[in-house]
């Protein structure tokens, strides 16, 4: 019996520990969510997209900013030459690449998650890839699968079969509420026109550190860091509370109702026909 009890223990106690990390994980996250959306909407009442760029580095000028209409709906699109620093056989390179961003200006909603495609001239398969609305916001960033995870830094190099880049006739955006619309976009990237990359390099090459700050066309992107809100402590501390509230109240309740339910010792017996008599 006692074995049990003592079993009985630990799962409240493992109980309660996975649901303390639950509420807490829970409660930080909405609350950065809320973060999130109170920068972003920042940014675009302040005209800076930029704010949604996923690299470390990116040339400040747009390689493409467009504004069209599709669908009773007005879109900005953004296309960002971004970079990273890579160090391979022991000399510091960069790799070139892309960030797209989409800004809905007006018009029913797109859904949150969507599939976006490029289509290729000549007879190339079209590239699926991912357009994820940020935090409830007008602004969807489009994100790669690299084979390990999805990411928004969009290599040139996926572009290339047998050292041939697939020239892209027009980006897709479909989306199901509405009887699977579709977005389409012409498009052209000129790989040529890409030299933010070496731009970095040189910049490496020059002052043999990474940039820090701004310069030239080097922009560098605003890394949000979140402070703990105190209302998190707040809902977790609740949490706890009500948890061993109840625990302590069914364990009183359950001592109650087996009060005067044990058969009498012969002591006690003895001691009640005495006050009988």
């Amino acid at each position: 019996m006692g074995f049990f009890k003592t079993a009985f223990k630990v799962i409240v106690a493992l109980l309660l520990g996975l649901g303390f990390l639950a509420v807490f994980t829970l409660a930080d996250s909405i609350y950065q969510k809320q973060d999130t959306q109170r920068l972003g909407k920042e940014a675009i009442e302040n005209d800076n997209i930029e704010f949604f760029i996923g690299s470390r580095f990116y040339n400040k000028t747009p390689y493409l900013k467009d504004t069209f209409t599709q669908n009773n709906r007005t879109y900005d699109l953004y296309i960002y030459e971004v970079a990273g620093y890579v160090k391979e056989n022991d000399e510091i390179t960069a790799r070139k690449g892309m960030n797209i961003i989409v800004h809905q200006k007006d018009g029913q909603p797109l859904d949150k998650r969507m599939v976006a495609r490029f289509h290729f001239k000549d007879e190339y398969e079209p590239m699926n890839l991912i357009l994820i609305q940020i935090a409830d916001l007008p602004v969807y960033v489009l994100y790669y699968h690299n084979g390990d995870t999805y990411t928004a830094n969009i290599e040139l190099d996926v572009f290339y079969e047998e050292d041939t880049f697939k020239e892209i006739e027009s980006f897709e955006i479909s989306f199901e509420h509405i009887g699977g619309s579709t977005v389409l976009y012409q498009l052209s990237i000129n790989p040529q026109a890409f030299t933010f990359d070496e731009v970095l390099v040189e910049y490496y090459q020059t002052h043999e550190s990474v940039p820090t700050e701004e310069t030239g066309i080097i922009g560098i992107s605003s890394s949000v860091s979140f402070t703990l809100n105190p209302l998190v402590w707040v809902w977790t501390a609740l949490y706890v509370v009500v948890v061993l509230g109840t625990y302590i109240g069914f364990k009183l309740y359950f001592r109650y109702k087996k009060m005067g339910r044990k058969a009498l010792t012969p002591g006690l017996e003895k001691d009640i026909e005495k006050l009988k008599q």
